[in-house]
């Protein structure tokens, strides 16, 4: 059976309330649910969108989802075609070629996949990344369409839009370098630091409580975190006897564009071997389960 290496790129959802500061995202773990169960239920007409200007049509075509002790495990497959490209067929063979059979309006069906892990905080993603597929702004202009018509279908408040953040697969400390700003940084450290007699501010003896606790650090409004101060704290993961056990840091490249840095993410593999088909599409259960795989280490 033939296989091939498919590209593989990180991101995270998040919700933006319109008008507020670009750092005050948030996610609502049962409304995005809701919402992806919603569309499931849409007949294929209703699921479909033609974007004109590019002359392709999108489609969500399947969505399972598996709860988990913390949230839920997201695995959606998207096809898509790009139609009015009707050239003729050449063979392989002698060079021939003959007039197409195609219709203006069909396409060669193409398919994306993306896996998701929700929780209360955030979704973290996994898509296949091609060229003749979707990419993750497509996907989430996508999902903002048909968030829109869910909320105004269930008379909800329409104040927000999904959206995007990219987790780059380089270097830490390469991509800390590349970023334009610094918002938030987010620093995993131990329950028993922060209750130690040095500090005092926590019962160590909460059962209740993870032993893994997050101390998150805030820019001003405009203003960016020193980039020394993350790789400082970066470089100490590594150190012997180390207090911190991973850093994210959350912010913008140079285009712009929302980033996620994660000390964790960013030793990620971004191709993975997967099943091809007979017509030499990509197995969908092959790739899913290589893509769950990969979210199933973030527990």
């Amino acid at each position: 059976m033939s296989t091939s290496d498919r590209k593989i790129g990180f991101y995270n959802f998040a919700f933006h309330k319109h008008g507020r500061p670009d750092d005050e995202l948030y996610f609502d773990r049962e409304l995005f649910k809701d919402f992806l169960e919603d569309v499931t239920n849409l007949p294929e007409t209703e699921r479909l969108i033609r974007i004109e200007q590019y002359n392709k049509a999108i489609c969500l075509e399947t969505i399972v989802i598996d709860p988990t002790p913390g949230g839920f495990l997201i695995k959606v497959l998207f096809k898509s075609c790009k139609y009015n490209h009707n050239p003729k067929y050449m063979s392989s063979i002698d060079g021939s070629e003959r007039e197409t059979d195609k219709q203006p309006e069909e396409g060669e069906k193409e398919k994306t996949h993306l896996c998701m892990r929700i929780n209360n905080l955030e979704a973290k993603v996994v898509l296949e990344e091609r060229r003749s597929g979707i990419t993750i702004t497509g996907i989430t202009n996508y999902l903002n369409n048909k968030l829109r018509e869910y909320l105004t279908k269930n008379e909800k408040p329409k104040n927000f839009k999904l959206i995007y953040g990219i987790v780059p697969v380089g270097g830490f400390l390469q991509e800390l370098e590349r970023m334009s700003r610094l918002k938030i940084s987010e620093i995993y450290t131990y329950k028993y630091m922060i209750g130690s007699e040095a500090y005092g501010l926590l019962d160590k003896e909460d059962l209740s409580m993870k032993e893994e606790i997050v101390i998150t650090a805030k820019a001003k409004p405009k203003e960016s975190l020193a980039k020394r101060t993350g790789a400082y704290i970066y470089n100490q993961i590594t150190a012997e006897d180390s207090k911190v056990s991973r850093i994210r840091i959350y912010g913008n490249d140079q285009a712009g564009k929302d980033v996620m840095l994660d000390s964790l993410l960013i030793k990620k593999m971004e191709f993975i071997n997967t099943t091809l088909d007979n017509d030499g599409t990509v197995n969908t259960a092959s790739i899913l389960g290589h893509m769950m795989v990969i979210l199933g280490d973030e527990e």
